[in-house]
């Protein structure tokens, strides 16, 4: 495991000029990152319709607890997506970074992984932090710090969200997938 204050690193030990790797079609770095916005919004509004319609709470932000819940999320967000990838986390092929200039964090996996798998950890922090935590309010009743913790993960995991359409569309199924910093590459 190893931690960066850059952006992604590109892995010199993967050329993906060898052994037949495809580039998957997907935006540039600069365009992933705008289109994610609209999707973070969309789960944003999602969000407070389910306090709305399902909790009946109309007054659901909290700036403390926005602070808090973002102070956290990063961290376990992040640490979600690297307990899912092949190797342990303690493995010198996962790596946490921070790119404050454009104000990314990320967990990176430098090895191959099914495309299931890839969708798996892309999906993972929004399953456990935001869905599984308005699925137990459901049953166990409101919390309003849980749900501002819900909300924001939500609206942070756009990026990850678009990577699962990206992926779940545009890769073939029982495909072997490797990233070389932003861009993806796949291979039967």
């Amino acid at each position: 495991m190893k931690f960066i204050k850059s952006e992604m690193p590109l892995s010199e030990e993967f050329d993906p000029t060898q052994g037949n790797w495809i580039k998957a079609k997907e935006p540039s770095q600069d365009k992933y990152l705008l289109y994610s916005v609209p999707l973070a919004i969309i789960t944003w509004i999602i969000m407070w319709v389910i306090a709305i319609t399902l909790f009946k709470q109309s007054r659901v932000f909290s700036f403390i607890y926005f602070i808090i819940s973002f102070i956290l999320i990063i961290p376990i967000h992040e640490t979600i997506h690297a307990l899912v990838f092949p190797e342990s986390i303690k493995s010198d092929n996962v790596i946490f970074g921070m790119w404050l200039e454009k104000g990314i964090f990320y967990a990176y996996y430098e090895g191959e992984m099914s495309k299931k798998r890839f969708i798996l950890c892309l999906l993972m922090p929004l399953m456990t932090l935001s869905v599984l935590p308005i699925i137990l309010m459901y049953f166990l009743g409101w919390n309003k710090f849980v749900f501002n913790f819900a909300q924001l993960n939500a609206f942070l995991a756009c990026g990850d969200i678009l990577g699962f359409f990206i992926m779940t569309f545009n890769l073939p199924k029982g495909v072997i997938v490797r990233n070389k910093g932003w861009e993806t590459y796949y291979r039967f």
